[in-house]
């Protein structure tokens, strides 16, 4: 069965580390470089302010501690070229304590039309379930008999907190394993990581190739970051950031600097400002152009009644503010990401241009993911979605002893949608005094209908075409979210 825990409401969170489980495995911080191409740097400032938003919204305290399981995965993907779908799928064994133990992953033949192996990865754990070691298997049809060859194994250690003190990489040569790369970890009296290093294995001995170390404040905020490269004798210096926490301990400030080789060199201002229940509202960038600061980009971000993300609007400096992007997100009735449309801004026709899309389907408790289904925008302004990327998780249930929440309704549907003048709100439950409100993309109720019934007519009247959200409101309490779009 899969194990998934810790379900996230931050932007993208629910999509992307659905299936990536090793939250204790460290990676060093992705940072911006000045001399970086525009494009670039506006992909990785975004990856940058998503691992932020990270930060800022913790699991929905309503289903942080629910464990979601599956018997397997399968991922279904859309080739464009040769316009056929191809399959993979991930079947799950554990441990009496639910930790994963194996995950087997097959690929469809469609010409044999069976399931064929191709990679297992296995993990093995202490007594107190901590991974001690995963490997890396390719299926090797050539091999008589047919087998799992060894690719490649992590070997981990703690120390005495359980911290994660080193993760070394080797790699199987035909008959033996060879050591090739290794992270050490070292920790404050709080358990604050203070150090990464990186070393490779020569031959005979590890070898120095990178760092990374940290200081902390009294309130354990990561106030300094330091990244040096091995030069074969000494430290030499790479990266700094230095940070600033508000009385919050929100992040307020954060300027990053490269190592020119005789002197720090400003690189990256990242300022942050919080609405009253610290929520953040600003994001702006700014990078050095060799004499000042210069304006660079920002992310404006709007919530929902319910202190959601739901809107990420990105822009771009060129004397004025100018739109560059936006992401538009929704939710379902427990506050769990269930649908993201990211749009591009074309600047000549003055409107935001669909790009991608991603919807998620939830199993009757609304907590855990049946499907989610990614999309992909074509034509400009008027266009259409393309196929579907889309994954599917089967055994959908949630492990013995959480407590779910209960359906408030079995079924609901809105056709047709999208609709030009109007369409149907269908309920497979009687409601009483119910009410539904229809909300914008920029969060603003633009419409609030009372019914009785199980049935409502919605029409289009003075109302745009574009992307709502309906809220169904019963007894007080937001009980069903969907999306509508008007044409």
């Amino acid at each position: 069965m899969k194990k998934i825990t810790g379900i996230c409401i931050a932007f993208l969170v629910l999509f992307f580390n659905i299936k990536n489980n090793n939250a204790q495995i460290l990676h060093p911080a992705v940072h911006l470089n000045s001399n970086q191409q525009q494009s670039d740097l506006l992909s990785e400032t975004k990856t940058q302010h998503q691992e932020f938003l990270k930060t800022k919204y913790p699991a929905n305290p309503n289903t942080a501690s629910v464990t979601c399981v599956y018997d397997s995965i399968r991922d279904s993907t859309w080739n464009t070229l040769s316009l056929v779908w191809s399959y993979s799928k991930h079947f799950y064994t554990y441990n009496a304590g639910s930790f994963q133990l194996t995950d087997l992953n097959k690929t469809w033949n469609s010409t044999l039309l069976l399931w064929m192996n191709y990679s297992k990865d296995s993990n093995t754990y202490d007594l107190s379930n901590k991974k001690i070691r995963m490997l890396h298997q390719i299926w090797d049809s050539a091999m008589r008999p047919q087998a799992f060859e060894n690719i490649e194994q992590h070997l981990y250690s703690y120390d005495v907190n359980n911290n994660l003190t080193s993760d070394t990489t080797q790699t199987w040569n035909g008959s033996a394993w060879d050591n090739s790369m290794m992270h050490h970890y070292m920790y404050d009296a709080n358990n604050n990581l203070t150090s990464d290093t990186v070393k490779n294995w020569s031959g005979a001995v590890w070898v120095n190739s990178f760092q990374k170390n940290f200081m902390y404040d009294v309130h354990n905020n990561d106030t300094s970051e330091l990244s040096q490269n091995w030069n074969g004798g000494a430290w030499v210096n790479y990266q700094q950031k230095q940070s600033i926490y508000d009385v919050n301990n929100n992040l307020t400030s954060s300027k990053s600097k490269n190592w020119n080789s005789y002197f720090w060199e400003n690189s990256e201002w990242d300022s942050i400002t919080y609405n009253g229940i610290n929520k953040p509202l600003n994001y702006l960038v700014k990078t050095w152009n060799g004499a000042a600061w210069a304006i660079s980009f920002q992310h404006l971000y709007s919530y929902d009644q319910f202190n959601n993300l739901s809107r990420d609007l990105m822009q771009h400096w060129t004397g004025i503010w100018v739109n560059s992007s936006q992401s538009i997100i929704d939710y379902n009735s427990n506050n769990i990401l269930s649908y993201e449309i990211d749009q591009n801004y074309d600047e000549i026709s003055s409107i935001f241009v669909n790009s991608k899309q991603i919807t998620a389907v939830f199993c009757s408790n609304d907590i855990c993911l049946k499907s989610y289904v990614s999309q992909y925008w074509s034509g400009g302004a008027v266009g259409s979605w393309s196929s579907n990327d889309s994954t599917e998780y089967f055994g959908c249930a949630v492990a013995a002893g959480i407590a779910v929440v209960s359906d408030k309704i079995t079924s609901i549907s809105i056709y047709p949608n999208p609709f030009t003048l109007q369409t149907t709100l269908s309920i497979s439950k009687e409601l009483k005094s119910a009410s539904v409100k229809i909300i914008d993309v920029l969060g603003k109720e633009v419409k609030n209908i009372a019914f009785t019934g199980n049935q409502l007519i919605i029409r289009k009247d003075e109302l745009p075409a574009g992307i709502y959200f309906m809220q169904i409101i019963s007894e007080g309490e937001v009980i069903a979210k969907k999306k509508m779009i008007i044409q």
